[in-house]
């Protein structure tokens, strides 16, 4: 059901600033913001290469505040996508796996 892992997503104090690491080291394209209530984070999304690299930062309460608190920066999660999302948001279900849609 999982066509590729397209994405990694960092937990980061300020997105900003590690942006223009991923920038320098890594020739990471401009970023996008992006906003998750449910992650409790704001960030950017930059390019790299097919992928992308998630930017995470703290908005608020929430597991990314959580990560950072107990681990400091670093790898927060992987994205995966798939062209039959219906079938597998219905699969992650009937395992018993939360789904969260935004």
């Amino acid at each position: 059901m999982l066509d590729c892992a397209d994405r990694v997503l960092v937990a980061v104090r300020n997105a900003r600033e590690a942006a223009a690491t991923f920038e320098a080291l890594l020739g990471a394209g401009p970023g996008r913001e992006i906003e998750s209530a449910h992650l409790g984070a704001r960030g950017l999304v930059l390019a790299v290469g097919a992928s992308e690299v998630e930017l995470l930062a703290p908005a608020g309460r929430g597991p990314v505040r959580d990560f950072l608190d107990a681990r400091g920066e670093g790898l927060f999660a992987a994205g995966f996508s798939s062209a039959r999302y219906d079938a597998l948001r219905d699969h992650l279900a009937r395992k018993g796996a939360a789904v969260t849609e935004e």
